[in-house]
């Protein structure tokens, strides 16, 4: 697998030494001035490339068109889409496992089709993703234990 092929499965899980937080030795050292803000900058900088990268292949094996994808924070919802093709994904959610982070862009591409949780949209979520319930129960357990500042929501 090359370098490429590899960043694009992970989710990005270091910042940038040019700004004021840094990785050092596995520790992350958050700056004085703007710390946490600096970092949730980042995760919506640095997240919305990869998401875009990561989103792609879902669409096409689930035939919607995504028209743009944007990282905010979204309070306590972990996505959000409207109907013509724009999805939403909460910045917190590239603290997940790329597993994870795949369960909530099909839920959101499946929205796409369905606007609602019926039975059919769940089946939409299923017929891409098998085992569905495994991960939305792994991410109800880890969902509350994410790092979330009073001013990410």
């Amino acid at each position: 697998m090359s370098r490429e092929q590899k960043s694009r499965s992970r989710p990005p899980s270091a910042v940038e030494t040019h700004e004021r937080n840094q990785l050092i030795r596995g520790r992350l050292e958050l700056g004085r001035s703007g710390g946490a803000r600096d970092l949730v900058r980042w995760y919506r900088r640095v997240g919305e490339s990869w998401l875009k990268r990561r989103i792609r292949p879902w669409a096409q094996r689930m035939g919607v068109e995504v028209t743009g994808l944007r990282v905010l924070p979204l309070g306590y919802r972990w996505g959000s889409c409207s109907s013509d093709g724009k999805v939403n994904i909460h910045w917190a959610t590239m603290q997940l496992p790329p597993t994870l982070i795949d369960y909530v862009l099909v839920h959101e591409l499946a929205h796409l089709l369905r606007h609602d949780h019926s039975a059919e949209f769940w089946r939409l979520v299923e017929r891409v993703l098998p085992g569905y319930e495994d991960c939305r129960e792994r991410l109800r357990r880890l969902g509350p234990d994410l790092w979330l500042p009073e001013e990410g929501r």
